[in-house]
């Protein structure tokens, strides 16, 4: 868990750890992998969708899924569709992301994300926009996901969600 206040580089660090953004000191691994001399392979192996982004908006749900169960050799296509009806998808996986409120975007996104198999998950703000029982089954979701060896789990938000105990919070300081 990474906790913060606002603007105190929450979303930059995933950012760079997804290998969107290139570090200019220090490096990074993940299982050996360097995001970029192996670009690629890194990127396999990560798992991110930023909240904000419009890249999806011209597709639906179903149509992610697809891309992504084409481009991810470990996507579970059978999860993401119990996930989907879970988190209340099911009318909408025909229509355009775009046309879907905030929160069942990132709705769409999670259920992504637990489908993946990815080595590292990155989520910023997963329970933002989010019902109270989508919540619930996020915090359920994620807490079975703890202690896990095989899924690294990094979720960045204000302060820890209620009712997740994380295996370990990283606090960043206030931004300058």
């Amino acid at each position: 868990m990474l906790t913060g206040d606002e603007a105190c580089g929450k979303s930059t660090l995933l950012r760079l750890l997804a290998g969107e953004l290139t570090y200019t000191d220090g490096s990074v691994r993940l299982d050996g992998v360097c995001p970029v001399a192996e670009r690629e392979a890194y990127r396999e192996k990560v798992f991110w969708i930023d909240p904000h982004t419009d890249a999806f908006d011209e597709i639906s749900p179903d149509e992610l899924y697809a891309k992504l169960s084409k481009q991810r050799p470990r996507f579970d296509p059978k999860l993401v569709r119990r996930l989907a009806n879970t988190f209340g998808l099911s009318e909408h996986m025909d229509k355009r992301l775009y046309m879907l409120s905030t929160g069942s975007r990132r709705k769409t996104w999670l259920a992504a994300a637990f489908a993946s198999g990815a080595r590292l998950t990155l989520l910023d703000q997963p329970t933002a926009a989010l019902d109270p029982p989508s919540i619930r089954e996020l915090i359920s979701l994620l807490q079975a996901q703890a202690g896990q060896a095989d899924r690294i789990w990094l979720v960045a938000d204000h302060e820890t969600p209620v009712g997740l105990i994380p295996d370990a919070i990283w606090t960043l300081p206030p931004a300058p």
